[in-house]
C-alpha cells in the first residue's frame, strides 16, 4: 500500500496494556531466527527497521517521522531516553545476521500507573532476491 497524497481525517485510539507482574516469555520463532535483546548500540538498527518497515505505509502519514529515517532515529532516541524505558521490551528479530523486524513490546517504555504504550514495531520485510535490510554486528 503506498502513502495516501492528502491524508484527511484520523481517528486515533490510544493503546496500552497493563503489564503483568511477571514477564510473559518470548514466543517461539521460526527455524533460523532469534532475538537480538536491546542494547544502546542497536539504537540505529531499530530506527532503520521501523523506518523500512512504515514509510510507505498509510502509518507515515498519520505518525510523518515513521515515514522518514531520520525521524525513526529521533523516535528511537525519545523512546530510549523515556524515564520509564524498558529494554527488555525491545527487541530485535535477526536471520544469522540481517536484522529482519523491530519488536518493541509495550513500546518499550512504562508510564506511570504501570501502563505501556503500545506502538508499532514494525517489521521489513525481504523481497525475492533482495539484500537484507540490516546488518547486526
Amino acid at each position: 500500500m503506498g502513502v495516501h497524497s492528502s491524508p484527511g481525517y484520523f481517528k486515533r485510539y490510544r493503546m496500552d496494556v497493563v503489564l503483568p507482574a511477571a514477564p510473559a516469555p518470548l514466543p517461539d520463532l521460526p527455524a533460523g531466527y532469534r532475538f537480538v535483546a536491546w542494547h544502546d548500540g542497536l539504537l540505529d538498527a531499530h530506527a532503520r527497521t521501523k523506518f523500512r518497515a512504515f514509510r510507505s505505509e498509510i502509518d507515515a502519514v498519520v505518525f510523518p517521522c515513521l515515514g522518514d529515517l531520520e525521524g525513526c532515529r529521533r523516535l528511537m532516541r525519545e523512546i530510549r531516553g523515556k524515564a520509564g524505558f524498558l529494554p527488555a521490551a525491545s527487541w530485535l528479530v535477526a536471520r544469522a545476521k540481517p536484522v529482519l523486524a523491530a519488536l518493541e513490546v509495550a513500546g518499550g517504555s512504562l508510564e506511570p500507573g504501570g501502563r505501556a504504550p503500545l506502538e508499532p514495531g514494525g517489521r521489513a520485510p525481504l523481497e525475492p532476491g533482495a539484500r537484507a535490510p540490516l546488518e547486526l554486528e
